[in-house]
């Protein structure tokens, strides 16, 4: 089953379409849940297709499920897929700009030194 957030708003207009919706939803369902509403609190959505897409995709963003945070400012985020499984980010400050590292793979054979996914 696909996470609903796996979605751009091409994708989800696609989605609604054939489902038998207007496209416009897709554009209603994007904002509330990028806004952190849950489904059923975005309340311009008919019921019905709130009950479809519960039948047909998750629908729980990705958690923080650990954070860490270092003296230099350095942050790691261990991070939950809906499956349970773990993925690790890590925000590294710099005085010439920040770094965002994100691994998208549970169990990442890069083998970076700062990060535990390897």
């Amino acid at each position: 089953m696909n996470n609903i957030y796996d979605f751009d708003i091409t994708e989800l207009e696609s989605i609604v379409n054939n489902l038998g919706y207007k496209p416009y939803r897709a554009s209603q369902i994007f904002s509330g849940l990028y806004k952190g509403h849950d489904l059923e609190e975005i309340t311009v959505l008919p019921q019905e297709l709130k009950l479809q897409l519960k039948e047909k995709y998750i629908l729980t963003p990705i958690a923080i499920y650990k954070e860490y945070k270092a003296k230099d400012g350095t942050i790691k985020y261990l991070l939950q897929l809906n499956d349970d499984n773990l993925i690790e980010c890590v925000f590294i400050k710099n005085n010439y700009g920040n770094t965002l590292c994100v691994s998208t793979q549970v169990g990442c054979g890069m083998g970076c030194a700062f990060c535990a996914s390897g």
